[in-house]
């Protein structure tokens, strides 16, 4: 089963459902993997430990990826994950 999200500032009307990828890591490998999948139209959502990244368009979350609670909430909602 795939859970779809919805884009931050869709409205529930004529939204498009898409896909949800969480990517752990904003460096060279990280990046690359967000801008591909940015390009195929997956949302992204990156997390990493000082809120800076060389990537548009993405959701940025800033956390430590030992904290579970964090990373439950870094999770949700997603359809993959990339470490």
């Amino acid at each position: 089963m795939t859970t779809a999200v919805r884009e931050a500032g869709e409205s529930d009307g004529g939204a498009v459902d898409r896909e949800l990828a969480v990517v752990f890591g904003t460096g060279p490998p990280g990046v690359a993997v967000a801008e591909e999948l940015r390009r195929a139209g997956t949302v992204v959502r990156m997390v990493n430990r000082t809120g800076v990244a060389d990537v548009a368009n993405v959701h940025l979350l800033v956390g430590d990826e030992t904290d579970a609670a964090f990373v439950d909430d870094a999770l949700r909602d997603a359809t993959s994950v990339y470490v």
